[in-house]
């Protein structure tokens, strides 16, 4: 059995998870705390989440929570798991979904338990934590409560204050509550009502898990549906001249060591899927990413395709982000990320757009005519109005993505 447990902040996530995975006999794995945990190390993955951890109540990005959440599975297994806090965005359960299926398991369920917003803020405004062995406390059931039963005092969470917790929920019905609209459609969602106590709420959560079982076990499809043939989307590894934080764009530079510890990430995670065709640009950079990664794929067709090809920075090209940033600090934000403006001699975001756009599109009929799996492996400006056209997002809102190196788009391709 693996259980997925879904809420917003205050809906008793952490309490049931422990009720279930005691019942159930269940691996809980609690995510938020392996990210603050992986946050506690000295590494890359660590100052990135310290920095994103100061930015109230906003998630981290997909792909470093997949990669921290996948790097814990690889330890652990596959199988009878509770994931209490993933996934949190549709991407992320796409992600979940394709690393289980090259694992030969599935999601069992996922217990949502549904929280008016009124009662999510005022449980959250009144919790507190131990420092030490994490135990979570609520003042309203405990309001004398000032030390944990292990004599540590009680502290409230940063990311427990009012801007945060508004920050969250919004975040919250946003990016997580889309999740539910698929997980209906894939038979998985229980809906649970998390405004009752917590005895009551593990009692609802039993019933209706050990009933969903009984209709799993009793239904006998006659046969297994095809898979959807998925897109996958990444941009390259960590290059030189990323790792030096200068403007590329056409330049080519080859992987860095980290670069290639990055491509044999991917490759691990992308291991047991079926990959039919993979496309790259003339620039170093992707085909060493895209080499390494398809070591499991001798048989996938490669293609070249230069409508995919980083931004022209122009003139900013071999400079220093950081030093131009000082030099030119009015100029700096314009030519790095606005979305018409061109800096000069090179190309606007909207300009990659428009030659991104009619390539993508050749893809995606590609992928429906023949049912074929397509792995891309380009670079961060042309991933932009990608993730654009499959989100919907406001250029504003394109303009502001983050990639990591390691981070995998998937998009399913509906025939």
């Amino acid at each position: 059995m693996n259980l997925i447990l879904i809420g917003p902040q205050g809906s008793g996530k952490t309490t049931q998870a422990h009720k279930i995975a005691n019942r159930y006999r269940l691996t809980n794995i609690e995510v938020g705390e392996l990210i603050r945990q992986k946050a506690s190390t000295h590494s890359q993955k660590a100052d990135l989440i310290d920095h994103l951890a100061n930015q109230k109540g906003k998630l981290i990005p997909d792909g470093l929570a997949i990669n921290i959440l996948f790097d814990q599975l690889y330890i652990v297994g596959f199988n009878n798991l509770l994931l209490d806090g993933f996934p949190r965005t549709v991407n992320q359960y796409y992600a979940l979904v394709d690393l289980f299926r090259t694992q030969n398991t599935t999601i069992t369920a996922c217990i949502y338990l549904k929280l008016d917003d009124e009662e999510a803020i005022t449980r959250v405004q009144n919790r507190r934590i131990c420092p030490i062995c994490h135990q979570t406390y609520n003042l309203l059931l405990e309001p004398n409560r000032t030390n944990c039963s292990c004599s540590s005092p009680l502290i409230k969470r940063q990311d427990d204050e009012p801007q945060a917790i508004a920050s969250r929920l919004q975040s919250y019905h946003t990016d997580t509550a889309p999740i539910l609209e698929q997980l209906k459609k894939d038979n998985l969602l229980i809906e649970i009502d998390g405004n009752k106590g917590a005895e009551a709420v593990f009692a609802d959560i039993t019933k209706a898990l050990d009933q969903h079982q009984n209709i799993q076990a009793a239904a006998q499809p006659e046969a297994v549906p095809p898979s959807t043939p998925t897109l996958f989307i990444m941009t390259h590894a960590e290059s030189a001249y990323n790792k030096d934080n200068v403007f590329t764009g056409r330049l080519d530079s080859k992987l860095t060591e980290e670069g290639q510890h990055q491509s044999d990430l991917v490759a691990e995670i992308l291991k047991n899927e079926h990959i039919d065709i993979a496309y790259q640009t003339t620039l170093t950079r992707t085909q060493e990413t895209l080499q390494r990664i398809l070591k499991y794929h001798p048989e996938t067709q490669v293609v070249t395709d230069d409508r995919f090809i980083e931004r022209d920075y122009g003139e900013l090209a071999g400079l220093s982000k950081t030093q131009y940033k000082q030099d030119h600090p009015e100029l700096f934000p314009t030519y790095h990320r606005s979305y018409d403006v061109a800096p000069p001699g090179g190309e606007s975001v909207k300009q990659v757009e428009e030659r991104v756009l009619p390539a993508l599109e050749e893809v995606i009929n590609r992928i429906k005519h023949d049912k074929v799996n397509v792995l891309m492996v380009v670079h961060a400006n042309s991933i932009r109005p990608i993730r654009r056209y499959f989100e919907n997002l406001t250029p504003e809102e394109m303009m502001d993505l983050e990639h990591l190196r390691h981070q995998i788009f998937t998009y399913k391709i509906q025939v």
